[in-house]
């Protein structure tokens, strides 16, 4: 039992630490997306930020313990964060 345990903990670490080609123009296309989020986040507009939402979005994150599920839950979370703060920045920290 403990041999099949080790394996399988060899497989499950082996799976991440393997690393996956990133393209170029996806890894642009995902920094830019990201960028625009920040700044839809930081302009304190619910709605700009959670517009291209999808429906069934699921996030997990530091505004709330957990998981909100669809896009008029993340819209509801987002605004009553906003609302309970008066100013706000988010930064990219070693977004690299």
């Amino acid at each position: 039992m403990r041999r099949k345990q080790l394996w399988g903990l060899v497989a499950a670490v082996s799976l991440l630490v393997i690393s996956h080609p990133v393209y170029s123009d996806d890894a642009a296309d995902v920094r830019e997306l990201f960028e625009k989020d920040i700044r839809l986040f930081n302009a304190q507009n619910a709605e700009a930020f959670t517009t291209a939402t999808h429906d069934e979005v699921v996030v997990f994150g530091i505004l709330s313990p957990l998981a909100t599920v669809g896009k008029a839950a993340l819209h509801d979370l987002v605004k009553g964060y906003l609302d309970d703060h008066t100013r706000l920045r988010f930064t990219a920290v070693n977004p690299g």
